[in-house]
């Protein structure tokens, strides 16, 4: 048995006509919209592996395997797995002009139990100002060092932070 073939309809054989309803479907991804147009664009049985489409793009392995199945979920491709003497010997890329439905797994039939979603709260929560201590231009005067062990302090300094102290109404 022939495998790593790719498979479309007959009437798409020796030139490539695209399908409107891969561009119309939604839910499916530009990326894996390409993908299909240009497997499209093969002749039939033509060997088709993710080595083999990777060596034409540029995307990895993993971006074009993730494309491949994007595709197959949603019916556009059928990918058999083909076994010789039991062992693993590759795949046939089965293309349709229109989209099949596919039967899920039982991972995804498990994994579509909706959970119930919890509002996050806000990032940044509103903050309230609890300081009671107000800074006024006397208790201003009376804290600022003259000359002691703390940090003293240029004279532009001292002449702007009263300034800075009005800008703001005290309950700020």
């Amino acid at each position: 048995m022939e495998y790593n073939k790719i498979y479309k309809p007959k009437k798409f054989d020796r030139f490539t006509i695209v399908p409107n309803v891969i561009f119309r479907h939604k839910g499916i991804s530009a990326a894996a919209t390409g993908l299909y147009c240009w497997l499209f664009s093969h002749e039939a049985k033509t060997e088709m592996t993710v080595q083999f489409i990777c060596g034409h793009f540029k995307d990895g392995k993993d971006a074009i395997n993730s494309r491949l199945k994007e595709l197959i979920k949603s019916g556009f491709l059928v990918r058999k797995e083909i076994r010789k003497n039991g062992k693993f010997a590759g795949y046939n890329y089965y293309l349709n002009d229109k989209p099949k439905k596919v039967k899920p797994t039982a991972a995804e039939k498990t994994a579509t139990v909706k959970t119930a979603t919890v509002k996050p709260g806000p990032v940044n929560p509103q903050q309230s100002n609890t300081n009671t201590n107000y800074i006024t231009k006397e208790i201003l005067k009376k804290e600022i060092p003259t000359k002691s062990k703390t940090p003293q302090y240029n004279s532009t300094v001292l002449k702007a932070f009263p300034h800075f102290v009005e800008l703001f109404p005290i309950q700020y």
